[in-house]
């Protein structure tokens, strides 16, 4: 007599797995491309991120932010050019490509925040406003620019 139950265990990973993936799929969606909440900043923030950008970020990224202000050419390695166009790794559930050529809104915040290799962290120094506020600022002369 055959088992009709050996197949129950493959089933309810695929089930479980095929759940895991549609959730992680509708958390991503609400942060991909969502112009809304991203990229319709008002004056104010704008003032503000270009004012703390000026302050935290001029000095390497350059006024244009094509990595070459004035402290660039001392660092080890050649600071971002935030306006240059290639594939870059959206921060949602599923890593995503963001349908925008140039750093997403979380990839700007992350690296604001924790920096990298030659990049100090800021999140000690700004607040979570204030980073939203430089993230703006960023994105919306980048997409001014173009």
């Amino acid at each position: 007599m055959k088992n009709r139950h050996n197949h129950y265990p493959i089933r309810k990973s695929i089930l479980v797995l095929t759940t895991l993936f549609l959730l992680g799929g509708c958390y991503a969606a609400t942060n991909i491309g969502n112009k809304e909440t991203y990229y319709t900043p008002n004056e104010e923030t704008l003032a503000l991120g270009k004012e703390l950008y000026t302050q935290y970020c001029v000095a390497c990224h350059g006024d244009e932010m094509k990595g070459d202000g004035p402290e660039a050419s001392l660092q080890e390695k050649q600071p971002a050019d935030l306006t240059a166009k290639g594939v870059h790794l959206t921060q949602t559930s599923i890593k995503g490509v963001l349908d925008y050529p140039h750093y997403s809104h979380e990839a700007i915040q992350d690296k604001i925040k924790y920096g990298n290799e030659v990049m100090p962290p800021l999140k000690e120094v700004l607040s979570n406003a204030d980073i939203e506020a430089i993230t703006q600022y960023i994105s919306a002369t980048i997409r001014a620019g173009e």
